[in-house]
């Protein structure tokens, strides 16, 4: 037998080759070695072009890290200082003029922070070594050296007003004592005056003394205003007054003989007085009008500002040189990025070049034999045994082709190996065959490990959601619109989470055969109502208008609400997403037994429990878009797990393709179907068939009868919020719920929705312990979880149905287990999964609690201004009362004469009737009188108004000065004292 060629030495190469010694020479070598000399050159290239990007690199970086690290934060220290140095001023100001100890602290707090600026702006300029900042920066510490004492001089003589106030001084040390002289010598004359004999002479004198005394002392009042106000009306009066006593005082010297011999000295020694005084009175004038009439704004004026501004000019200066540093550093870092790429460019484009050639190269070197080779084999898969193959080279394609003839002729010879093969190739197939089916297998225990994997996500993720929401209304509380905003992303993205997590977890029960029915009976159109307000805002985004419309009146179904819902949310979802500017149409209709390809069909998941009676009628929901449309190949896949008609809708409108998958096997699940007609471009119809009675086994058709067309959907009440501000009388009749939950979060969510709602809360965090508190409190409901240590939940609900006293009590089970049959066998009232819906937990909480009972408020909310009544109309609605609304007082009036609410919000500035006499006609009108009235309004209330609101409403609150939870708080208060009442 002709053997293999093992060395490319042994190689008898043709002669057919090229003529170039290079080409030649390569030829010989290997394919490795021909793409090790290729792939090399490629190498080379490349590190060059990274060493050159890596030196442009660094120096873009030492210069952004130098604008970072200094330049940006000098302009910025130096901004600061700016800003400080202003508030030194302000505070020195303030403190000159109204002497406040807070203007000097904030001078002080200012100064604390200037020479701080000072210091790390001092720090900045040594790292960046600037002669022309060093030097601004020493011009500026000199200049605050000098300006720094001045404060202090300033604040002391405001301190000492005899120091600061040159006039006060001028009367004080000298105008005082000739003041008091003078009225001394004044009152003496009048006293020997009096003592002299009656005559009409003497009697003139007296009046003229008189006059004399009263008018120098009026002129010494205003004189000592004017000192203290510096009132221009005081100088006024004091040169009036002075005129005055100019004239009587003439008088007084035209009547001098007429003085006794006492009298002669002292108005000698009054005259000279009175002249010095009034001497000194002119210069505490001209003290008062002078340009320092105080000394310490004489000094913020002539030194103080002169050299603040001076400052601020320097600061100014070193921010704008270093801004304008930055901006240019920052060009030069852009240029050196544009040059880098330039560079990198130009390296590419050499680098494509050289792989274009190397392509070329390698191609008549290795791809040509290999076209060769490959037709010399055509030749001999068509029977032509005696077709050989040139060797070209020693390459490793060489040796192949030479490889290739030998075992060319030792194929005859392997025939018998060929059957050999087929039969081994057989066994390969049972071992396939093998592998798929430990595959699928494998693929069963994915789905059972991601369906236990989605349970335990559910638990974090409900505190997530929960606490979510209760931050969300806080932050909305507060008006912090961003925060609010990144609150609702997180609550949105757990909610998405959870929808997620819901959807993988129902295919893998769907898979694993898990997924059961939780049968109840339903209103349609309540249903129907709640899936549109769910998915009205997507039709709206999408710019759609959608059309409901009963073909009849439907009544109630008894099927698993939660899948119905989901099924139509899926459907509507679609529509909406996959629809731009068009229609949506729902169309509910209720169709009589039979229905043809779908009235016998029984549940899927034979053996399931469940059964659909044949004189059950059919529920339809149609379906209508006018969007883009199904084509019939898409149609074969449309209901394919994680798949969508088209895969670019999956880029185009997001989605993992569950949703569709998800809804058919619901449909299968209750016995039912959906039917698809599309045309591209115009738009499709999905049709549902349910049936109106999904029934256990266990039960007959006589024992749970079709519900009555008629019958009317019962209303849930919606839940209110928190009234633990109450008082203990208002609190002591609201019912109680007991929380039996060893895992911490949950208590306290639950707790917070509770309290929320008016509930009390007590907690216990183990079986046993629950028991003791259930049998303390006798409470209004219980919430039990089952996974707990010491006694579990089943054993807790055993243990209270089993005790005479506790058995009424409603028990609400919350737990991860999805395990509602055997609840309600053990007496649950309610069954809840983990993560709890904060809202569907307030209805339960309601619902077994009893607050229900007495149904909820109305409000009558009177306010013209739209935006605020719409914030209060969605606060009230939110809580669960009643609202109607009234624009103005005579739309207040005329609603109240058609329905008398509980209680009236009411604005008192209003167009047509103000709240002042809406509140007076309803007071004066005995079937209204007794209603509570609460005043919401941003009118700041006078003394007189506040007196006479006070007697006729209940509450007074001023616009912005409350939060949500406080006016909530007030009007459930007035509610309650109402009611109580």
């Amino acid at each position: 037998m002709k053997q293999l060629p093992e060395s490319k030495d042994t190689l008898e190469v043709s002669t057919n080759r090229s003529t170039w010694p290079l080409i030649r020479y390569i030829n010989d070598f290997s394919i490795g070695q021909k793409l090790n000399l290729g792939f090399g050159l490629l190498v080379v290239l490349i590190l060059l072009l990274v060493v050159l990007q890596l030196i442009h690199h660094a120096q873009t970086i030492a210069t952004i890290r130098q604008t970072g690290e200094v330049q940006a934060p000098s302009a910025l220290t130096s901004a600061q200082a700016q800003t400080n140095l202003l508030s030194m001023l302000a505070g020195i100001r303030g403190y000159l003029i109204l002497g406040s100890p807070s203007f000097r602290q904030e001078y002080l707090d200012a100064k604390a922070m200037f020479e701080q600026n000072l210091v790390v702006m001092k720090a900045l300029a040594t790292q960046e070594q600037n002669p022309d900042l060093n030097r601004q920066l020493a011009e500026l510490e000199t200049t605050y050296e000098r300006w720094s004492d001045l404060p202090d001089q300033m604040f002391a003589l405001r301190d000492n007003p005899i120091d600061n106030q040159p006039a006060l001084r001028i009367l004080t040390e000298e105008g005082e004592v000739l003041i008091s002289n003078i009225l001394s010598d004044i009152n003496s004359l009048i006293w020997h005056q009096s003592r002299r004999e009656p005559s009409m002479q003497n009697a003139q004198l007296l009046k003229d003394m008189a006059e004399v005394q009263s008018s120098f002392a009026l002129m010494i009042a205003s004189l000592r205003s004017y000192l203290a106000t510096s009132d221009v009306s005081f100088r006024r009066d004091y040169n009036i007054k002075l005129s005055t006593n100019h004239s009587a005082w003439q008088q007084m010297i035209n009547q001098q003989d007429h003085l006794n011999a006492n009298q002669q000295p002292l108005f000698a020694s009054m005259a000279e007085r009175r002249k010095a005084f009034l001497a000194v009175a002119r210069r505490v004038i001209d003290a008062v009008e002078g340009p320092q009439a105080r000394q310490d704004l004489f000094l913020f004026t002539t030194q103080t500002t002169p050299l603040a501004d001076t400052m601020l000019q320097l600061l100014g200066d070193i921010t704008t040189e270093q801004q304008l540093a930055l901006t240019n550093d920052l060009a030069a870092s852009q240029d050196a990025l544009i040059d880098a790429l330039q560079k990198t460019i130009l390296g590419g484009l050499i680098a494509i070049g050289l792989g274009f050639g190397l392509a070329v190269a390698f191609r008549q070197n290795i791809a040509g034999p290999v076209e060769r080779l490959t037709r010399t084999v055509a030749q001999i898969t068509g029977s032509n045994l005696q077709a050989r193959v040139q060797v070209e080279s020693r390459d490793e394609i060489g040796r192949l082709a030479a490889t290739f003839n030998t075992m060319t002729d030792r194929l005859q010879e392997s025939l018998h190996e060929l059957e050999q093969r087929t039969r081994d190739l057989e066994t390969a197939v049972d071992a396939l065959q093998s592998s798929k089916d430990a595959a699928e297998a494998a693929s069963r225990a994915k789905s059972q490990f991601l369906a236990n994997m989605s349970h335990e996500l559910r638990t974090p993720l409900n505190a997530i959601i929960g606490y979510s929401e209760i931050l969300q209304e806080d932050a909305r509380d507060a008006e912090m619109t961003d925060f609010g905003d990144d609150l609702a992303k997180i609550q949105t993205a757990g909610e998405h989470l959870l929808d997620l997590i819901n959807d993988v977890l129902n295919l893998s029960d769907i898979e694993t055969g898990r997924l059961h029915l939780y049968l109840e009976s339903f209103d349609i159109a309540t249903m129907v109502d709640d899936v549109v307000a769910t998915i009205q805002p997507l039709v709206n985004h999408r710019q759609n208008t959608l059309h409901i419309t009963y073909v009849r009146e439907m009544g109630r179904m008894h099927a698993d609400q939660t899948k119905v819902r989901q099924i139509l949310f899926n459907l509507l979802g679609n529509a909406a997403k996959f629809t731009q500017n068009g229609s949506i149409t729902l169309e509910i209709d209720r169709l009589d037994p039979p229905v043809p390809g779908v009235s016998a069909r029984q549940p899927q998941d034979e053996p399931a429990p469940y059964m659909v009676p044949a004189q059950s009628h059919w529920i339809v929901f149609r379906i209508r878009d006018t969007g883009i449309g199904i084509s019939s190949e898409q149609i074969d896949r449309l209901f394919e797990a994680f798949s969508q008609a088209d895969a670019s809708s999956t880029r185009r409108y997001g989605g993992m393709g569950l949703g569709l998958a998800l809804s058919y096997q619901f449909c299968r699940l209750m016995a039912g179907s959906i039917t698809v007609e599309s045309t591209v471009g115009i738009g499709s119809l999905f049709t549902i068939y349910l049936p109106s009675q999904i029934l256990y086994q266990a039960e007959t058709p006589a024992a749970r009868p079709e519900a009555d067309p008629h019958e009317l959907a019962i209303p849930v009440s919606t839940p209110t919020p928190s009234s633990t501000l109450l008082p203990a009388e208002t609190t002591a009749h609201r019912p109680t719920l007991l929380i039996i939950d060893d895992d911490v979060l949950t208590c306290e969510l639950v707790s917070r929705v509770a309290v929320s709602q008016g509930i009390n809360v007590q907690t216990a965090l183990d079986g046993q312990e629950g028991l003791r508190r259930a049998r303390e409190l006798h409470p209004d409901a219980i919430m039990l979880d089952v996974m707990m240590p010491r006694m579990n939940g089943w054993a807790v609900l055993a243990l209270l149905k089993a005790d005479a006293e506790l058995a009424t009590i409603p028990v609400i089970m919350s737990t991860v287990l999805d395990d509602k049959r055997k609840g309600k066998a053990l007496g649950a009232d309610a069954y809840l999964t983990k993560p709890l819906d904060r809202k569907h937990l307030a209805e339960i909480l309601r619902k077994y609690s009893g607050l229900n009972k007495n149904g909820a408020a109305t409000i009558l909310l009177v306010e013209d201004d739209l935006a605020t009544r719409d914030v209060f109309q969605r606060m009230f609605e939110q809580v669960g009362w009643h609202v109607i609304c009234a624009n103005h007082g005579l739309m207040a009036l005329e609603q109240l004469a058609e329905q008398q609410p509980d209680l009236i919000v009411l604005d008192l500035m209003m167009p047509e009737m103000d709240g002042f006499q809406v509140v007076t006609v309803i007071r004066a009108i005995p079937a209204w009188r007794t209603i509570p009235i609460v005043v919401v309004t941003a009118k700041e209330l006078s003394h007189q108004e506040q007196e006479q609101l006070q007697p006729m409403v209940n509450r007074t609150l001023q616009k912005g000065q409350y939060s949500r939870e406080t006016l909530i708080e007030q009007i459930r208060m007035v509610i309650d004292e109402h009611h109580l009442a």
